[in-house]
């Protein structure tokens, strides 16, 4: 008995090299509506495109698409050695590509492809950092870790669907908690290689991440020594480090990864601003003196080295800037000039305990885009809301207009110099007794005109941008106590620091804002946007017959590839785009075939179940064959459509589909040699499914798993068939 039970373990343990791991009925639909097919895939639709799924009694059909279709054959591998969520921004950055990059991703250790292809994938459109960078920012990564005992890289998932993230540990309230890092924020605010606007390359010959971490000069701290032994990465409490404080201060108080990096940045900064106020961290670094700009780039680079996920933060329109750290959340991370302290986990620090009246506030991503964070540092109470709309002459709205804000801080300031030279010196010459009387009332006064009146002139640092979406609209929140500027601009034909002309052009100015209230903005470019549009649809009512059940919905977000207009060097702008967020929405409507024939035709169509939204949740029956069509109807931005669709039938007939593995990157999905592939369907009886040349039976909704270990690269095929209903699908073997 105990030897046929070694056998049998042995047998299993041995199966998988066979190539086969089996196959898995999980849902079997007995009576009923029977499932012809089911899948959730994610598209991007581009600019004036479209994306449809054709249903019709011969099965299903979608639009082809293939992102690395014109890529070279060792491109392709290379994308498809990187995780799936990453092969469609990487297949579109690898046109701007030579061959050294997809070299990197093939020879790479496996642990190191996601971080190079996510730095691949989402640095600036156009402008990815040397592939030696690339290597060194993802190794560091790993080889930083080795001496951190507060946080680990973790590897999670397996196949082409994998992920990399941080594993860290926190003391709460006494006891010690471990939390594990989104891989969203891992990638984006700890891999990513550009710290704030830098270009992310050697200098000194070292990357930021080996530099600041393993690198001191004579009589400065070391960083990698001052975290060595550190077992938490927060306490999870907001204080303030006193000014010139000693490392047995910090340890004793807070024995932490933040507060060693915190004063570790101290330490090596002990000195004002001198000199050429550079921008790498390496510098910084190196020449020990700066004001807040070179704090928070040598902040953000020694946090991310540490692996503790960091974004700098901008103040623009006032003046100064600081970083933010994650640990469950953002949390502010400041430290003063010249070694004078600092401030951890505190957002009222600025506006309610420096009373900096500040405008608005954005936080800085490695692809050079913005993002929104006033509401983290200005209260509800202390701000208000701005949406602005653009439509053209025709009243359509016009997406991708460059919405630049200019508050009123150097007038603000004047106004408040103006207040203590006048009403201040007038003050100050009332008899002492009435002064006493009234001192509270004046104090109240005072406080009022500073945070509430603004100064009228604005100033021309820009506080914050936007671009208006697929409605033609952004919003803005925008502290109090400001006038604003607002200046637009459409399809950029002039840039200079940070000033742009385009072909369309308007300014609107607003000489305060009301706390906790939305104004509105409406502006109308004298151009027309393009031609006018003439509504083709004809909505009218579904068409009879209950054969077919369809339900759809669907989820839409956007993108458009923008300008970071404080991105540029020596009065020049950069070369280099980032993916902005904003408003999304999507055309949706089913056509039967003569219908779908017109639409493509560009003539007038009757469609039903038509809805223009960014969500739609549609369920229909029917006895046609039908397209469901995604229209983006925007000039210049890019809907990405989140669709799950399942297709059921009463008739009886035979139907039988794989909806799993599927790609928008490549012409047919590209599997690595060696993983185990997913492949899932749906047949409304029993059916057969024959990968390579093994076949599988199946019913209702199925899966199965296929080992690749034994296989040669090349082209499979995989056949599903269901009585007289038979499909035939492609999937390529790489090895890469």
């Amino acid at each position: 008995m105990k030897t046929l039970l070694v056998i049998s373990i042995i047998i299993l343990f041995l199966a998988p090299a066979s190539g086969y791991v089996g196959n898995t009925i999980f849902e079997k639909e007995e009576h009923g509506q029977k499932t012809i097919a089911e899948f959730n895939h994610t598209v991007e639709i581009a600019p004036g495109d479209d994306y449809y799924i054709h249903f019709s009694p011969s099965g299903i059909e979608e639009k082809q698409i293939s992102y690395a279709h014109n890529l070279s054959q060792k491109a392709q591998a290379a994308i498809a050695r990187s995780p799936l969520w990453l092969q469609r921004e990487l297949a579109k950055q690898f046109y701007f590509l030579d061959e050294r990059y997809a070299d990197l991703l093939l020879n790479a250790e496996k642990k190191y492809v996601d971080e190079i292809a996510f730095s691949i994938a989402y640095s600036p459109v156009g402008a990815v950092p040397p592939p030696e960078v690339l290597y060194d920012n993802a190794r560091f990564l790993y080889e930083n870790d080795r001496f951190l005992d507060y946080v680990d890289i973790i590897d999670e998932g397996n196949g082409s669907d994998y992920y990399s993230t941080l594993e860290y540990k926190v003391l709460e309230n006494g006891t010690e908690k471990k939390v594990i890092c989104p891989p969203s924020i891992y990638y984006w605010f700890v891999v990513s290689p550009r710290v704030t606007i830098e270009n992310a390359t050697y200098v000194y010959g070292k990357f930021w991440r080996e530099y600041v971490f393993n690198h001191n000069d004579i009589g400065y701290p070391l960083l990698k020594e001052k975290l060595s032994g550190i077992k938490y990465m927060w306490d999870c409490k907001s204080y303030r480090p006193p000014a010139h404080r000693t490392w047995n201060y910090s340890m004793s108080n807070h024995p932490t990864a933040v507060e060693a990096v915190n004063y570790w940045v101290g330490k090596t900064i002990p000195a004002l601003a001198t000199g050429d106020r550079p921008g790498q961290p390496n510098v910084v670094a190196h020449e020990h003196n700066g004001f807040c700009g070179e704090i928070h780039e040598l902040s953000t680079a020694a946090l991310r080295a540490a692996l503790i996920p960091a974004v700098p933060i901008n103040c623009l329109g006032e003046d100064h800037v600081w970083c933010e750290f994650w640990e469950r959340g953002w949390h502010e991370f400041d430290e003063w000039w010249a070694d004078g302290g600092g401030s951890i986990d505190n957002f009222d620090e600025y506006r309610y305990g420096w009373n900096k009246i500040m405008s608005a506030l954005f936080a800085l991503k490695g692809d050079s885009s913005v993002y929104d964070v006033t509401e983290h540092y200005i209260h509800e109470e202390d701000r208000g809301d701005v949406k602005v709309a653009v439509k053209d002459i025709f009243g359509n709205p016009v997406d991708g207009v460059r919405v630049t804000v200019f508050g009123s801080w150097k007038a603000n300031d004047f106004k408040d110099k103006m207040w203590d030279r006048t009403v201040g010196r007038l003050w100050s010459k009332l008899p002492e007794g009435f002064r006493e009387k009234w001192q509270e009332n004046y104090t109240e006064l005072r406080e009022w005109y500073h945070e509430r009146v603004p100064g009228i002139v604005p100033w021309i640092v820009p506080s914050i941008w936007n671009y208006t979406g697929v409605d033609g609209e952004c919003t803005f929140h925008l502290g109090a106590g400001h006038s604003y500027l607002f200046s637009l601009q459409k399809d950029e034909i002039f840039y200079y620091e940070p000033f742009s002309l385009g072909e369309s052009n308007a300014l609107h100015y607003m000489v305060t804002i009301f706390p906790n209230k939305s104004r509105n903005v409406r502006i109308t470019f004298v151009l027309p946007d393009g031609m006018p549009s003439f509504k083709k649809e004809h909505v009218v009512s579904p068409p009879e017959g209950n054969d077919y059940e369809c339900k759809v919905k669907f989820s839409t977000s956007a993108y458009q590839i923008q300008r970071n207009i404080w991105d540029w060097e020596d009065g020049k702008a950069k070369t280099e785009y980032g993916r902005e967020d904003v408003s999304s929405a999507v055309k949706f409507f089913i056509v039967d075939e003569e219908n779908f024939g017109k639409y493509m035709e560009g003539k007038a169509f009757d469609c039903y179940h038509y809805i223009y939204s960014d969500t739609g949740n549609i369920s229909f029956n029917t006895s046609k064959a039908f397209y469901l069509v995604f229209q983006n109807t925007a000039k210049r931005t890019t809907v990405i459509t989140n669709i799950s669709a399942s297709f059921e039938t009463s008739t009886g007939e035979n139907f039988i589909s794989i909806d799993k593995p599927w790609s928008d990157v490549f012409e047919k999905p590209a599997i690595n040699v060696g993983d185990v592939v997913v492949i899932e369907g749906a047949s409304t009886s029993e059916g057969k499914v024959k990968v390579a040349d093994k076949i599988f039976d199946v019913d209702g909704k199925w899966k199965i798993y296929w080992n690749t270990s034994s296989l040669s690269p090349g082209d499979y095929e995989m056949v599903a068939k269901c009585g007289n209903f038979e499909k035939t699908y492609g999937i390529k073997l790489v090895d890469a």
